[in-house]
């Protein structure tokens, strides 16, 4: 029987800062969750609500329920499996539709929130013009 030869494998690591992993990563996911909480603070400021009920993540979502004229629980939605993501986007419709905006602006807010909420926030031309929905219409 031959003896087995012990296996020696030279891997070189990069040693460097990604933006990908690492303190980059996390630096990069911080500044990003601060500009969303921020412009929710800004966009529930010109709803005429508290701005902390923007920047409290589950309270965000049941106070744009309630500002749009739907029930409350459906801002309890988002933290379901696999509804959430419906009920995310149907909330960023809702929340675009009372800035008088529509689908292209509800997509935006779904997929770069950190773009289209200083949108919302920041910009003179945006106004709330109040709850626009349907009950689930």
């Amino acid at each position: 029987m031959a003896a087995a030869l012990p296996l020696q494998v030279d891997i070189e690591v990069e040693q460097g800062v990604s933006v990908f992993g690492g303190p980059g990563a996390t630096a990069v996911a911080v500044l990003l969750l601060l500009i969303i909480a921020v412009s929710l603070w800004r966009v529930f400021t010109k709803m005429g609500q508290p701005g902390w009920t923007g920047a409290v993540p589950i309270v965000n979502f049941v106070s744009i329920a309630a500002l749009a004229g739907r029930p409350w629980w459906i801002g309890l939605l988002p933290i379901v499996p696999c509804i959430g993501l419906v009920a995310v986007v149907l909330l960023c419709r809702d929340l675009a539709r009372m800035f008088g905006r529509g689908v292209l602006f509800t997509i935006g807010l779904v997929l770069l929130p950190f773009v289209f909420l200083p949108i919302l926030a920041f910009s003179p031309r945006e106004h709330y013009q109040g709850p626009t929905v349907r009950v689930f219409g």
